[in-house]
């Protein structure tokens, strides 16, 4: 991992806000001159605005993952750049989706607005239980991840560790008597030898 948790939130807060507010800005004041730039960034913001609704369950879920936050930092750049124009790219796939389901969302949003006109302190604890059920329900879901991870590690470990003693064992098997051995041996046959001699003697 080159990029770490703290280096890549740096990353994405200074490349996915900063630079392109700064930039919508400019693109602001020019909208006469040149309003597809404009476009390009409204774009930009609808597409970084999904990816930050995603950007906290995919942190919990795969922030152990190898290069995880190499690939945000990524991700953000290919977004912006001139080059790649990946907000337009991922904004064309999408506009179809938006636009059938429009009446939908309206309608949602619609609901959601007129309910905050009428929010109310019981409305802000219920609200409160429900996100932390979803946020214990997510944690339940990353340690069972984790778990299974560390079951596959140890189970490879433990067949890793047996084939290296099945092969010490077969490398000791295949090696020399020792020389105390050898000798011992030496010692019955040369009893044996004297053994019949004296019984050929008699």
């Amino acid at each position: 991992m080159i990029v770490g948790p703290l280096v890549g939130s740096l990353l994405v807060s200074v490349g996915g806000y900063i630079v392109p507010a700064y930039s919508s800005f400019q693109a602001l004041k020019s909208a006469d001159k040149s309003p597809e730039v404009a476009a390009t960034w409204l774009r930009y913001w609808v597409i970084f605005a999904l990816f930050a609704l995603c950007e906290s369950v995919l942190d919990v879920v795969l922030s152990w993952a190898p290069f995880y936050y190499e690939a945000k930092v990524g991700f953000i750049v290919w977004l912006q750049l001139e080059r790649t124009r990946g907000a337009n790219v991922l904004y064309q796939k999408l506009e179809p989706l938006l636009n059938e389901h429009q009446g939908t969302i309206d309608d949602a949003l619609s609901l959601v607005l007129q309910r905050l006109k009428n929010f109310k302190a019981e409305d802000v604890q219920a609200l409160a239980e429900w996100a932390g059920s979803k946020g214990a329900s997510l944690r339940t879901v990353a340690a069972s991840a984790a778990a299974a991870s560390t079951k596959a590690a140890a189970a490879s470990a433990a067949t890793t560790s047996t084939t290296a003693a099945s092969a010490a064992a077969e490398t000791q098997a295949d090696q020399p008597q020792e020389p105390e051995d050898v000798s011992d041996a030496v010692e019955v046959d040369k009893v044996e030898v004297e053994d019949e001699q004296a019984k050929k003697e008699n």
